[in-house]
């Protein structure tokens, strides 16, 4: 997958609400939503963030998310920045298929 890839996809899912600051990141915000898309320095590993929730409302359920981290999400996280609770997806971006992206951000879209 390359820079481009997740420019179109991004553009394809959520189109005028795309902000792109090619080469590194982009953003996607909606009244429901805010999803960061970035690039690690090297372009290696992209990681994909959506807001769910302000930590302090988290607080509650810290224990679930942590027992979810470590038995069912798979290559997604839950983790806490910034006082919000993220849905963090985190690939090779050599290893990452359009397809793979495209579900990746469906599943925080639910």
């Amino acid at each position: 997958m390359t820079p481009q890839d997740i420019t179109t996809t991004l553009k394809t899912l959520f189109a005028e609400e795309v902000q792109v600051a090619e080469p590194d990141s982009w953003q996607v915000e909606t009244d429901d939503l805010r999803l960061l898309v970035l690039l690690s320095e090297d372009r290696s590993w992209v990681r994909s963030l959506v807001s769910i929730a302000k930590a302090e409302d988290a607080q509650p359920y810290l224990e679930q998310l942590l027992e979810a981290n470590f038995d069912e999400t798979q290559e997604a996280r839950y983790g806490l920045a910034q006082g919000v609770l993220w849905g963090v997806f985190h690939h090779s971006l050599a290893g990452l298929t359009m397809e793979d992206f495209r579900a990746a951000i469906a599943v925080w879209l639910l």
